[in-house]
């Protein structure tokens, strides 16, 4: 997923400062890499604190948008927001908790690899909106 490829780059950086390479071969000792670092650590905490299935449809769409047209994604993004919107997925719980009731999330799914394959396809295709399958 998304979180394991960033902590994938964050190691890489990590071995790139202990040998004193920058990646590329050049001489470590640019900022550059430390801005990566503290972005990468920032970024994988928010991550981490996020519903399991907006990371699992969230890496999906990455992998599987890299080359659409506008038209493609902007189609898939009104699909998607139907789908969050429809209140078969953990959206309306990570609003109120986070935004209602100030307390941490209680996500449908343990984590990323929890989140079953037909429910990210669901969401992603708009099917989940229009009340098939249900919340998984």
């Amino acid at each position: 997923g998304i979180a394991t490829s960033l902590r994938t780059r964050r190691q890489e950086l990590a071995e790139s400062s202990r040998t004193g390479l920058a990646k590329g071969g050049a001489e470590a000792g640019g900022g550059g890499d430390q801005d990566e670092v503290a972005w990468l650590d920032g970024t994988i905490a928010l991550l981490s604190k996020g519903s399991p299935l907006s990371q699992v449809v969230t890496h999906s769409l990455l992998t599987r948008m890299r080359r659409a047209t506008l038209v493609e994604c902007l189609d898939t993004d009104r699909q998607l927001a139907a789908s969050f919107l429809s209140g078969r997925t953990d959206f309306f719980e990570g609003v109120t908790a986070a935004l209602v009731e100030k307390r941490a999330a209680r996500w449908a799914h343990a984590g990323p690899s929890d989140v079953p394959r037909a429910l990210v396809e669901a969401a992603i295709d708009g099917s989940l909106a229009r009340g098939s399958p249900s919340r998984m």
